[in-house]
């Protein structure tokens, strides 16, 4: 695994912030590479993060639930945030831009790897 500059800030970003707060934070740059840069209500970011987060579900399970990164933490269930964080960095990077490899990092960080990789991975 890659370490990466400032993963201990994205979890603990990830673990502090509400699942709102996180999907807002896909809706803001969801928003600004459909329409181009401009402030929107809270609300409005954060059902562009939902909605981003739906649309996009099957292809980060593609991507996420198969990897071997991935896998070999699933197996132990004591892996530290930080180690996993990394994984998905490593495992998205070379498929999306940094704040949107942040993001999604942060959002599965939050609401649970389980929400993208259920038991058992398929």
């Amino acid at each position: 695994m890659v370490s990466q500059p400032g993963l201990e800030e994205l979890v603990a970003e990830a673990t502090s912030m509400s699942v709102d707060d996180l999907y807002a934070g896909i809706g803001e740059w969801a928003l600004t590479t459909v329409r181009g840069p401009h402030p929107d209500a809270r609300e409005r970011k954060i059902l562009a993060g939902r909605a981003w987060w739906e649309a996009n579900k099957g292809s980060l399970r593609s991507l996420i639930c198969s990897h071997s990164q991935i896998l070999a933490l699933k197996q132990t269930s004591d892996s530290p945030p930080l180690v996993l964080a990394s994984a998905l960095m490593d495992v998205l990077g070379p498929h999306y831009g940094f704040p949107q490899v942040a993001s999604i990092t942060r959002l599965i960080l939050g609401v649970g790897l389980a929400s993208i990789c259920p038991d058992p991975i398929a």
